[in-house]
């Protein structure tokens, strides 16, 4: 099993969490609400300018029915961000 880089998990992370809330038609403002951060963090998170706090991560997975280690493997970052693309 290869382990993926801290910086590599990061990327995917945030990278996630914009496509999914924007595959979900969700604002920041409301997503915001639902993690209980701001608008200004969700927005460095992702644009990859900050990583989220693990209870930040842990809760958007759980708001969208993810996985919580989906970013461990890039094969599963693909899968899930190939399925985001096709079905918009």
């Amino acid at each position: 099993m290869k382990i993926e880089t801290e910086t590599a998990v990061a990327r995917r992370i945030c990278s996630l969490m914009h496509a999914e809330r924007k595959f979900n038609k969700i604002s920041q403002q409301v997503l915001c609400k639902e993690l209980g951060i701001t608008q200004g963090l969700l927005s460095k998170i992702e644009n990859g300018k900050l990583k989220p706090s693990v209870y930040s991560w842990l809760a958007f997975c759980q708001l969208f029915g993810l996985k919580s280690d989906i970013a461990l493997s890039e094969n599963q970052y693909r899968k899930k961000m190939s399925q985001l693309k096709k079905t918009k």
